[in-house]
């Protein structure tokens, strides 16, 4: 078995072994097959729309959302979505790119194909309960932010106690919508409504007894007959023969419960009731399936089920995700199979990284180009070397003594061949000596020119440190002093290119 494999590189060379996994391919020229796809799965759209309406009641400068919510209506109508955890200001800045990249396709989308109507949609994933992934940010990559009182059960549900804004320029306008006594989706839901409304964009809380209803033969299945977990465990079986790690760890049941201020497991125990977790409540088969159809809204998916459900409520067509989300997308494919949903078109996001006008300048001033950034510290420091000592003249040197013991080697042959061996071990040694002293020379010119190096180290701290994606620790918070959430967005998605996967390397103006 091959290990190690990587999932982005084959699904962007479009590796014949992964193409099992995935439905087609992201390309603009596929969405019509993706769209006849779609239009064979029932999807109740008048529920839909009187859900979407509910919650986007009371929400300010939502015009084209509302108009996109209206639109949904029409059966020539589809979804390009998005979703991530309930982070406090929007999290890291991959965040942002996510919505932006649904908000750019569907525009795209509108344009090549007028007969359709495309509609940006971001699912929140307000039932989450890991509250140590959502209660943070980073001002910076070392000065974190965090929320300073527990949330427990599903995260969005969590009604917002008091507590102190840090200070910061532009920090009081991103935490506006987090008001004491609101629950985080609804102050998520105004914070992200407040900077994507304006580009139409529709937020979807799944958290709903409207919606779940149509989730209820899919728990169904899970209790009786384990249908998702035999799915996975045979994806999963699959996707690790050919090298690729697993994501997602199948349940025999992959529901919680939701009680109040807990989301725990479902599981059967060895008598045949049905247990939640870390709590005293059993059912029997008939008892839960009860519950289950008086109280749909009181069942959550896991990781396994969630894509399923956005996909069964949804007109859509494609999903964005970084890599991480979309390899697990991968593994489920067969479990949409079994409950006959389409799978969507999976999108890599887009992806950057960004520059204030000075370290464009210092960085190109120093002479590295703006992707040289990815380089490791000492990988940069050795590129910049040359500018202060020239590594020819080492070489050149080197090169003549690796002449002059060759000569030797061959002089020494020539009085006893026997004795040439001896010689050649020493010329293995002279090589080890002249690595030695090339990192010697590095040292010694770092030593004496202190200076450039500290600004390169500084800068690549500032920007990226090592092994340290900006996108993945920074957040709105990071830029709010010189650029304003709405300006910072409208510049980036300028940028933003759907179906061209290529990093981006952005200087902000």
């Amino acid at each position: 078995m091959s290990s190690g494999r990587s999932i982005s590189k084959d699904f962007l060379s479009r590796a014949s072994e992964l193409e099992a996994f995935y439905g087609l391919f992201p390309t603009l020229e596929n969405i019509p097959r993706q769209i006849e796809a779609r239009k064979k799965r029932f999807v109740d759209r008048t529920g839909l729309v009187a859900e979407l309406e509910k919650q986007h009641a009371g929400l300010k400068n939502a015009d084209l959302s509302r108009q996109n919510i209206a639109l949904l209506a029409q059966e020539n109508t589809f979804t390009v979505t998005t979703g991530h955890q309930l982070c406090f200001v929007g999290g890291p800045l991959f965040t942002v790119y996510k919505i932006l990249t649904v908000i750019k396709t569907a525009k795209i989308l509108q344009k090549s194909y007028p007969q359709y109507n495309f509609v940006p949609v971001f699912w929140m994933a307000s039932e989450d309960h890991d509250a140590a992934e959502i209660n943070h940010f980073f001002l910076d990559y070392q000065q974190k932010w965090e929320y300073p009182h527990p949330i427990q059960g599903a995260v969005g549900r969590h009604k917002l106690n008091s507590f102190e804004v840090p200070t910061g320029e532009g920090l009081a306008e991103l935490f506006a919508p987090y008001q004491t006594g609101n629950s985080l989706a609804e102050a998520f839901r105004k914070f992200i409504h407040t900077l994507f409304g304006p580009y139409g964009l529709v937020i979807l809380d799944g958290d709903s007894p409207a919606l779940k209803r149509a989730l209820k033969p899919v728990f169904q299945a899970e209790f009786t007959r384990n249908i998702s977990y035999q799915a996975l465990t045979e994806t999963n079986t699959q996707l690790e023969n050919l090298g690729y790690p697993r994501q997602v760890h199948p349940r025999e049941i992959n529901v919680f419960y939701l009680g109040e201020g807990s989301r725990e497991r479902i599981v059967k125990e060895d008598n045949g009731l049905f247990k939640v977790l870390n709590t005293s409540q059993t059912w029997s088969e008939t008892e839960l399936l009860a519950e289950l159809e008086a109280h749909p809204e009181r069942f959550s998916p896991n990781v396994a089920l969630r894509p399923l459900y956005q996909e069964m409520v949804l007109p859509n067509l494609a999903y964005a995700g970084g890599w991480g989300e979309l390899s697990y997308w991968l593994q489920l494919k067969g479990i949409f199979a079994a409950f006959g949903v389409p799978y969507p078109m999976l999108l890599p996001r887009f992806s950057a990284t960004l520059f204030t006008p000075a370290q464009a300048r210092a960085w190109q001033e120093m002479g590295f180009a703006q992707p040289d950034l990815e380089l490791e510290l000492h990988e940069l420091q050795d590129k910049f070397l040359p500018q202060l000592f020239d590594p020819e003249k080492f070489d050149a040197q080197a090169d003549q003594l690796r002449a002059e013991m060759h000569n030797f080697q061959k002089f020494i042959e020539g009085i006893d061949s026997t004795l040439g061996r001896s010689v050649a071990g020493e010329a293995a040694g002279l090589e080890n000596f002249l690595e030695r002293m090339q990192k010697k020379v590095k040292k010694s010119i770092r030593n004496q020119f202190p200076g450039p190096f500290q600004q390169i180290t500084a800068l690549k701290n500032e920007i990226q440190p090592e092994r340290t994606a900006q996108q993945r620790v920074l957040s709105l918070a990071s830029f709010a002093g010189k650029y304003p959430p709405s300006k910072l967005i409208e510049n980036i998605f300028g940028r933003i290119e759907p179906f061209n996967f290529a990093h981006q390397w952005i200087t902000l103006p």
